[in-house]
């Protein structure tokens, strides 16, 4: 697991000091400063800048400059059953129905079976069969792309399996095959999903998305509750998730608590710009408690 923020940046700094006094005069202070912000979720995050290259496919062309990797197979099986599958969960659902077919195929070989028994047995055969080739014919939908920029990290290929369980597209650049990670949908803020990303392929977020954090309950509904339990896990966060959320919600608490002050001072004749102001500095309180 990677070190957190603060304790970087905490390194970074002893690194500058020559002076053994003062080395250890700042030893004790560092560990001050560990121990006042042992559950602050932003400095106990596993952050540091990761050297990201976008690409903007606002100007270029599908096919001609670029490549969809990613997408999936909407199929309905028997029974109303609908799934959404990529290729790898495609393929182990063909695998898991072929075993059944297998054991179905065996079972019609007992000839202690009753006409009635054989009978359901074949049905239940020919159900799988028919799934196994619904399977095997499907089409491919690729992904639709929502966003312009895409971002590849560290010049890797993309984890594909990684970014379609997380509901991430993934392009390729036709020029120099480089791959990037794209946005599947739009209207909201779906960072979260990027850093979720950055936390299960690297162990560590970007340092410009830890203030994310603070939101816990929104990164939480961005990235979907098993995927949010696995990425707190791989960052050492789990155990500051309950505290984060309540000083989420104090802090919303004395958001409105301001609000409603202003509201008030609004109806008595104040100065709509002197509200205004004080409704501005309210939010920015709320950002920085």
């Amino acid at each position: 697991m990677a070190i957190s923020y603060l304790e970087r940046e905490i390194s970074n700094v002893s690194s500058f000091i020559k002076n053994d006094e003062l080395r250890e005069a700042f030893r004790v202070v560092a560990k001050l400063i560990k121990e006042e912000n042992q559950d602050n979720i932003e400095l106990m995050c596993p952050a540091m800048k990761i050297d990201t290259q976008e690409y903007n496919i606002g100007e270029e062309h599908y096919c001609e400059d670029y490549e969809i990797l990613t997408g999936s197979y909407e199929v309905e099986l028997s029974g109303n059953e609908y799934l959404t599958l990529t290729e790898d969960e495609r393929q182990a659902k063909v695998e898991e129905l072929e075993e059944k077919k297998d054991e179905l195929e065996n079972s019609l070989d007992d000839e202690a079976l009753t006409d009635e028994q054989t009978e359901e047995l074949e049905q239940q055969l020919e159900t799988i069969t028919s799934d196994i080739e619904t399977l095997e014919n499907a089409d491919f939908e690729y992904d639709e792309i929502y966003w312009n920029v895409t971002w590849n990290y560290f010049g890797d290929d993309i984890d594909l399996e990684l970014a379609s369980r997380l509901g991430l597209g993934v392009i390729q650049r036709n020029s120099d095959d480089m791959q990037f990670l794209t946005l599947l949908g739009c209207g909201m803020d779906l960072t979260p999903k990027i850093m979720a990303y950055q936390a299960l392929r690297y162990g560590y977020i970007d340092e410009e998305f830890k203030h994310k954090l603070r939101d816990i309950s929104y990164c939480k509904y961005v990235m979907h509750n098993d995927v949010f339990k696995e990425v707190m896990q791989e960052l050492g966060l789990a155990h500051l998730i309950d505290i984060t959320q309540e000083r989420a919600e104090q802090r919303m608490q004395h958001f409105n608590e301001r609000m409603n002050t202003l509201t008030k001072l609004r109806e008595e004749g104040t100065d709509k710009n002197i509200v205004a102001i004080g409704a501005m500095m309210a939010f920015a309180k709320s950002q920085t408690e």
